[in-house]
């Protein structure tokens, strides 16, 4: 499933060895890496990628 997922390169080489979360939808699925400053997430049902900062608490 994951070599089916085309991240771009630099966000590949940093989630490589960090396993994501699987989250299952009706119809699709989410995955999401986790890192100590950013989040990323994989959406199965419109094939995006996106990558957003996670503040301070």
């Amino acid at each position: 499933m994951l070599s089916q997922i085309h991240l771009p390169e630099g966000l590949a080489a940093r989630v490589s060895s960090t396993p994501p979360q699987y989250r299952p939808a009706e119809n699709a699925y989410t995955l999401e890496w986790t890192l100590p400053h950013w989040r990323a997430s994989y959406d199965s049902q419109t094939e995006k990628v996106s990558v957003e900062p996670v503040g301070k608490h």
